[in-house]
């Protein structure tokens, strides 16, 4: 039984995740090709979900304590701040947006395709600079990775 393909050990635990972690945008990538305009409305839509989840979630938790009490841990004064995620303006911004995303999927589609194209790209460039670095310093599955980052970022240049 062969175990070892282009450096990979299929027993190891962390070469699969490698692996799956080089496969998944490639996959991704050949999808938006083949239909693109469905895979950026279900994106549209996730999205849009996820923010307005998000966004309700902020508002929620500042209406439920707007503010806390912090000690700076060296005078030991006593200030009164909100945390990051309990800020009402940011979500109000996630809701709003959350519900265009919902609303409106068809005027988003452009946007998200370019940017779903700059994202895979950017994941290939930054795949194949670990890829190079894994040759240089002799780790096993550069040669699999090399392709692997070099197609994904055809596929996102080609999703722009």
């Amino acid at each position: 039984m062969v175990y070892r393909v282009f450096g990979y050990d299929s027993r190891n635990q962390s070469d699969k995740v490698v692996l799956l972690a080089a496969l998944i945008p490639l996959f991704l990538g050949l999808l938006q090709i083949a239909f693109p305009t469905q895979i950026i409305r279900i994106i549209g839509y996730v999205l849009g979900g996820a923010f307005l989840v998000v966004g309700a979630l902020y508002i929620a938790l500042y209406i439920k304590n707007p503010s806390m009490t912090y000690s700076d841990g060296v005078t030991s004064t006593q200030v009164q701040m909100r945390p990051p995620y309990k800020s009402l303006s940011l979500g109000m911004v996630l809701t709003v947006l959350g519900v265009y995303f919902l609303v409106r999927v068809n005027a988003a589609l452009a946007i998200m395709a370019v940017v779903l194209g700059i994202c895979m790209m950017l994941y290939g460039v930054f795949g194949l600079e670990n890829a190079l670095e894994s040759r240089r310093n002799h780790i096993n599955g550069w040669e699999l990775a090399l392709p692997l980052a070099i197609i994904t970022t055809i596929l996102g240049v080609r999703g722009v």
